[in-house]
């Protein structure tokens, strides 16, 4: 469930984004360490990760249905003005799941 909403919404950033970005990807740590500065390469590009679950409560009675609260981050790189100056923006939000 979890990787198919990630999958939707790199889907709708890259309709919504077109060709203003050179891709949406699935975050997998290439800020972290030496990874950056192919990154950097790759800008203005978005990159999308799901960040964990912060909360689940029971839906039912039987407590066998929960509501999980789930949050994605979405990461977009780009270069701010001058040669050496990167801008790196993070958007986090919240999605409820019930199963």
């Amino acid at each position: 469930m979890i990787a198919s909403i990630e999958q939707a919404i790199k889907q709708r950033l890259s309709d919504g984004l077109g060709q203003m970005v050179s891709g949406v990807h699935t975050y997998g740590g290439e800020f972290d360490g030496e990874g950056l500065a192919q990154v950097v390469n790759q800008f203005p590009a978005v990159w999308v990760m799901f960040a964990g679950i912060t909360d689940s409560e029971p839906h039912d009675t039987r407590r066998t249905r929960y509501q999980v609260t789930g949050h994605f981050t979405v990461l977009v790189g780009d270069r701010a003005s001058g040669p050496k100056s990167l801008l790196i923006l993070i958007i986090t939000f919240e999605m409820l799941f019930k199963r």
